[in-house]
């Protein structure tokens, strides 16, 4: 608990009213879904407070952009940061037009993990790249990718509530879930077939830039690197996801435990290259260890490309 004091106490000022708006939100959400006495004034004010902390999400990633001279997203601070940017655009939007209360609050805790992980990376220095990545690539790869895992994360979410509440469900309109998503009549399973669809098409979109961008960097399209190799393992997975929807022989929650297990494949992707034995061999993974000096630690600079 005291390490995380003092590494909120070290944030930059962004960071810190950023991490508050957006508990203040999922806090207000989570008192919407609630029966309370101002339940419509606490929804709008959680909307508006959420809105405003993406707003600050943009602002640091901006001027972080600026400072560096460079896209936003070198540093595992800097990538969830546009993580949180992507998938809060991505919630927002939905939320904002389809008012499900149970999304919003969802998506917040995925968003508020996702930053305190960022906390205690405190990897918060600014960093310059190295020149494989000072490409035009840059970008639009790490914006597909991003906007991939945004999307099967809102699967997954809708996987979850699709097992607790399979197929078409008729709600009472004074209900908990009714109250949550905001309507009387849902069908989680066919919006989490929708969002696999989508994230599947960015998971490769992601794949052809990332080759493109190699063949540019490395002049070849494939290297077998590892953060490759997962990368296609999570689109072969999402894809055989989508084979599952269409098969008779297999029950629709065990199509929906699959999908719901894929996103953690997703996870180990994003975060668990750095231990892996052949982290080495990767090129997606950029460490430039100090020299020793006598008498002096020594430190390595995390230089992970997402």
């Amino acid at each position: 608990m005291m390490s995380f004091y003092f590494n909120f106490a070290k944030a930059e000022i962004g960071f810190q009213l950023m991490l508050i708006a957006y508990t203040v939100a999922c806090i207000a959400y989570a008192l919407s879904i609630l029966r309370s006495k101002y339940e419509s004034e606490i929804y709008k004010a959680a909307r508006l407070i959420f809105l405003l902390g993406w707003c600050v999400n943009v602002y640091i990633l901006v001027s972080r952009g600026i400072i560096a001279g460079r896209p936003p997203f070198k540093t595992f601070y800097e990538s969830l940061l546009y993580f949180s940017f992507l998938f809060g655009l991505l919630a927002l939007s939905i939320e904002w037009l389809k008012k499900i209360k149970l999304l919003g609050f969802l998506s917040l805790i995925i968003i508020l993990s996702a930053e305190l992980f960022a906390l205690l990376k405190q990897d918060i220095d600014i960093v310059t790249v190295p020149p494989a990545l000072n490409s035009g690539w840059f970008l639009p790869h790490v914006t597909i990718y991003f906007s991939g895992y945004s999307s099967v994360t809102v699967a997954f979410i809708l996987s979850i509530l699709a097992l607790i509440r399979t197929g078409t469900i008729n709600l009472d309109k004074d209900s908990f879930w009714a109250r949550a998503i905001g309507r009387q009549e849902v069908n989680f399973e066919v919006l989490h077939r929708d969002w696999v669809r989508i994230g599947y098409l960015f998971l490769l979109g992601g794949l052809i830039t990332g080759g493109l961008w190699a063949k540019f960097a490395w002049s070849d399209y494939w290297a077998w690197d590892p953060k490759e190799n997962w990368g296609l393992i999570s689109w072969l997975i999402y894809g055989a996801v989508l084979h599952m929807h269409h098969t008779s022989f297999l029950k629709s929650r065990t199509v929906l435990k699959v999908s719901a297990a894929s996103w953690f494949l997703i996870l180990f992707t994003y975060f668990g290259m750095s231990y892996l034995p052949t982290k080495s061999q990767s090129m997606h993974i950029y460490t430039e260890p100090l020299p020793p000096d006598e008498g002096k630690d020594v430190k390595g600079v995390n230089r992970e490309m997402y």
